[in-house]
């Protein structure tokens, strides 16, 4: 609404604004319609909560808004019925509700609830995080909560679920909204809130709330439905024939986009439509896969028999996949032809191939979507060289055998011709999906005279791509592991054991406080006779040889031990150090690890790349809750570009994403990367977790990344790795740098 104009006397004043405004009221308002239980179109009376955005809330304007509000008013033009919405307080909300004063609310599914009131079908999958503030202890489950002082909205389902639990849950402190509930914690006057992840995330950026963060992993997951007077039983299915058609058209995955794919914001501006229509192609692939999976047998308990038999269908993924080639069959080809070649004729190639955009798809949507995927890279690669040349080697990995290749010259053509093949655009279920690849190839018998040398080069070569971030390279001999490496690793035992190894500090900045939240520590070794050797150089050999967990443990308690002489400074700080999945799965490493974190000083953060998390991910969840138990924060590491699915990442409730560099480079000028990085902050908030962005290397990148949501970066724009000594030096100063 606009500010009237000052008047122009004191007279006509008022009578001008009436005018105007019943002008206004004429031009702008939708034509009346008859109330409920009036002839024409019925009114649809909707209730729910005046304060729980970006769901459902009143704006500044006394409107109420949100993503479960608008997505109400489509459903009810769909219906062709008038809707007015009647927000409050949440308790009386679902006492009108039960009275037949409403007709609908938005709500979790629970059991008690499902005996007051009808559902309609699911459209989202929701979770609840524990939050408290830093230096409480970290809880896995509700029961760790027993004997604590616990803030929750009364009459909610964290309210329902802690009350269930009788004398052995916590002491309640019962408060009118889930704001309140969280800043009762940040007041001191609770340890505890638990509520929706995405509302404690939202309301701990909007309201402030310094130092309260998420302490748990995601629980209580539930089904989000829209709950319907047992007066109005007939509201049920048109409810649900409206919610069906909303989600075929694409209206439902838009208006998620728009309202909680950016928690950021407080709502979606007056322009967001036109943009959003414009990038829904790419952001397709990421938001509505989350989406479609919520709605999906597989993340909804009791999904319809179109979305089970979606998963079990003949001809999936998984049975397309089986019908290929498989190692042992490839080396059996390959010894074959290698058998019939004859000296003076052209040989043959072997090429392996990694897809990279496959991890995005099955962290959003699920292994059976993954492996959908692969089926069709594998249909179109065995369309071109013939189902016996193709082998599926697991996942997200192929190898095609390409014969008459003879030399480098035509290994390269034929890898080209390769990538333009894997890089056209995949539709899945009318999703458009991008793979990005990475390819070795090796040529029979110049780089391998013999099936496994052949396998073994393409091995090499496909490593070597992906270590080097090129799209596609060939076998040549300097890919060969150097003998000296054994050489430089007694080396390394040996500055290990003298306490030689040193480290750099990068520091990392709050996107919102614009404040130091602390630093990783980036190993450094300066040779005695080869100089500074970067971590490439020899981290790779210490896992190779097992002597990575010694080297993290060195890193841990001298990094830990150099930032307690700084706790004058007065900021709480954190050190995160890179871990390996192999460092959390040996116990008697984890011991040490906590042993080093146990004096006051810094918070300890360990990172462990998505890949080697979810390589063990058993060992790993195994070994989360004691770490957590003594304040160890777990951090997974250039996030998007292993393997993981949502499942694991549940289970294993990292605190932290950090986003790969290779997301944010682009990001400012990169529609599909935005759309992955909104993606991601979305995601990693419904887990609870915060969202670090790696890389960022200039200014606007940095403002684009606060304005998404982002909740930490590091990067050369903020600050290049540093010494000890120079890090400590920028905790002197009185401000973080000029990145506003």
């Amino acid at each position: 609404m606009g500010t009237a104009a000052p008047p122009a006397s004191n007279t006509f004043g008022p009578a001008i604004r009436a005018l105007l405004a019943l002008v206004l009221l004429v031009v702008l308002s939708p034509t009346p319609r008859p109330a409920h239980g009036q002839t024409g179109d019925p009114t649809l009376v909707v209730g729910g909560d005046a304060e729980y955005p970006p769901f459902q809330f009143i704006d500044e304007h006394g409107r109420a808004t949100g993503f479960d509000v608008e997505l109400i008013r489509l459903l009810a033009r769909d219906q062709r019925m008038q809707v007015r919405f009647e927000l409050g307080g949440w308790d009386a909300s679902l006492k009108r509700l039960e009275r037949g004063e409403l007709d609908v609310v938005p709500m979790f599914a629970s059991s008690p609830r499902e005996d007051r009131f009808l559902f309609t079908r699911p459209y989202l999958l929701r979770y609840h995080a524990v939050f408290g503030t830093i230096g409480t202890p970290a809880v896995g489950s509700l029961e760790e909560l027993a004997g604590s002082v616990v803030a929750v909205q009364k009459a909610s389902l964290a309210w329902e679920a802690l009350r269930a639990m009788g004398r052995t849950g916590p002491r309640l402190l019962e408060l009118a909204s889930e704001s309140t509930a969280l800043a009762a914690v940040a007041r001191g006057e609770a340890e505890y809130a638990l509520v929706p992840t995405s509302i404690g995330y939202q309301t701990v950026a909007k309201e402030g709330l310094d130092g309260v963060i998420a302490l748990s992993p995601p629980l209580l997951e539930r089904q989000y439905v829209l709950a319907v007077s047992r007066q109005r039983p007939e509201l049920v299915g048109q409810l649900n024939d409206g919610l069906d058609r909303l989600r075929v058209s694409g209206e439902q995955d838009r208006l998620y986009v728009a309202w909680i794919g950016n928690l950021g914001r407080q709502h979606a501006p007056a322009g967001a439509w036109p943009m959003v229509a414009g990038v829904a192609a790419i952001l397709a692939l990421y938001l509505a896969l989350l989406l479609w999976r919520r709605r999906a047998g597989q993340a909804i308990a009791g999904g319809g028999p179109a979305a089970r038999g979606q998963a079990q269908a003949p001809g999936s993924g998984a049975t397309q996949l089986a019908v290929l080639p498989g190692q042992p069959a490839l080396l059996e080809q390959l010894a074959l032809r290698a058998g019939k070649w004859t000296p003076g004729t052209p040989g043959f190639a072997l090429a392996k191939i990694r897809l990279l955009g496959l991890d995005m798809v099955q962290n959003l949507a699920g292994e059976a979507t993954s492996r959908d995927l692969e089926a069709i890279v594998a249909a179109r690669l065995a369309s071109t060289h013939g189902r016996s040349d193709v082998a599926y080697l697991g996942p997200g990995r192929f190898a095609v055998v390409l014969p008459g290749v003879g030399d480098a010259e035509q290994a390269g053509m034929a890898t080209e011709q390769l990538r333009t093949l894997l890089s056209q655009r995949i539709s899945l279920r009318d999703l458009p999906i991008d793979l990005r690849t990475r390819i070795g190839i090796a040529v029979f018998p110049h780089d391998g005279a013999d099936a496994p040398s052949l396998m073994r080069a393409a091995r090499l070569a496909l490593e070597a791509a992906e270590r080097l971030g090129v799209r596609r390279l060939a076998y040549n001999v300097t890919l060969e592991p150097d003998p000296r490496n054994l050489t430089l690793l007694a080396e390394l035992r040996e500055s290990l054991a003298a306490g030689q190894l040193g480290y750099a500090l990068q520091p990392k900045l709050d996107l919102r406080t614009r404040r130091w939240l602390g630093a990783e520590l980036l190993v450094r070794w300066n040779h005695p006779r080869h100089g500074p050797l970067p971590p490439a150089a020899f981290v790779p050999l210490a896992e190779q040889a097992e002597a990575i967990g010694e080297m993290t443990l060195y890193l841990i308690r001298a990094g830990l031990a150099t930032m307690r002489q700084w706790s004058g400074h007065g900021q709480a700080l954190s050190l995160a150090v890179n871990v390996s999945a192999n460092d959390l799965a040996d116990g008697a490493l984890v011991d040490a690890v906590i042993g080093a974190a146990a004096r006051p000083g810094p918070q300890l953060i360990l990172e462990v790349t998505e890949t080697d998390m979810m390589r063990d991910p058993e060992r790993v969840a195994a070994a989360i809750p004691r770490l957590r138990a003594h304040g160890i924060r777990i951090s997974v590491d250039d996030f998007g570009t292993g393997h993981s699915s949502l499942t694991n990442l549940r289970r294993l409730g990292p605190d932290e994403l950090k986003i790969d560099q290779s997301f944010v480079a682009n990001v400012v000028g990169s529609q599909s990367d935005q759309a992955i990085v909104r993606a991601t902050i979305s995601l990693a908030h419904d887990l609870g977790a915060s969202v670090t962005a790696e890389g960022i290397e200039d200014q606007a990148t940095l403002d684009w990344l606060a304005a998404a949501g982002c909740d930490a970066a590091q990067g050369f724009c903020i600050a290049r790795p540093m010494p000890p000594e120079a890090f400590a030096r920028l905790l002197q100063d009185a401000s973080a740098p000029a990145t506003s």
